[in-house]
């Protein structure tokens, strides 16, 4: 996982998504969150335009990805379990 989506913590994200690791990306609120995924695709869309990298790519680089605020993991950067039983119980 990467603590902090800013500059540096979105580029450590593109780097491994790129490469095909699943990323647990976590900021202290969903607002910062939310800007640390768009600095994640934007060196993606350059690289899409420079032709170095095909849109599917891209969208495959993202969906591994998943963003969490703090707020919804707990103190040693897990996510709660709390919210892991009700997405469970909400595929039954």
């Amino acid at each position: 996982g990467v603590l902090g989506a800013g500059q540096m913590g979105a580029g450590i994200a593109f780097a491994h998504a790129r490469r095909g690791f699943n990323v647990l990306l976590s900021d202290v609120s969903d607002e910062v969150l939310r800007a640390g995924f768009n600095r994640l695709r934007r060196p993606m869309e350059g690289r899409i335009k420079a032709g170095r990298m095909k849109p599917e790519e891209m969208i495959d680089a993202l969906a591994r990805v998943l963003g969490r605020s703090r707020s919804r993991l707990d103190a040693q950067g897990v996510p709660r379990r709390r919210g892991a039983r009700r997405a469970r119980d909400r595929e039954r």
